[in-house]
């Protein structure tokens, strides 16, 4: 006797349906030439013409969508996200400690000392970038601001 495998249940409702480019297409091509005709007579034409009914809802998120991301709507296009990439490595609470002079007496020397003395734990060139990039292009010799004036300097 064999055992019967699991399979997916038959009345199982699916994803709706993505319209491809050439649906997309031809919506848009005959509401940009439409001559005082209404968005439902469009999607009527549309439907005869193509076999394939488009409700008001997808026709008016469809010229939204246009409106925002311009011809890449023509296509199928997945979700955008505004959070790309890896997570970082350093957080901002840390760029502000390495940059303050209260919580960073190793401000004046080398960033490779600074990530063990504050142990962030990345590489001396994450912590250049990061600085760069985030903090207003702050380099090697940018230090935070004091008005304390180094001995240093105070010698020149």
């Amino acid at each position: 006797m064999t055992a019967k495998r699991p399979s997916t249940p038959q009345n199982q409702r699916t994803k709706p349906h993505e319209y491809d480019t050439v649906t997309k297409s031809r919506f848009f091509h005959a509401f940009d030439h439409r001559e005082d005709q209404s968005l439902g007579d469009v999607l009527k034409d549309i439907t005869a013409e193509i076999g394939q009914s488009i409700s008001r809802r997808t026709a008016w998120r469809w010229l939204d969508c246009r409106k925002q991301i311009g011809d890449q709507a023509y296509r199928r296009t997945r979700s955008q996200s505004t959070k790309l990439g890896r997570k970082r490595k350093l957080f901002d609470i840390e760029l502000e400690n390495v940059l303050h002079p209260e919580t960073n007496p190793w401000r004046e020397q080398r960033h490779a000392v600074q990530t063990k003395k504050l142990k962030l734990e990345v590489h001396e060139r994450t912590l250049e970038r990061n600085l760069f990039e985030r903090k207003d292009g702050a380099k090697k010799f940018i230090m935070a601001r004091t008005k304390k004036i180094s001995d240093r300097n105070r010698a020149l």
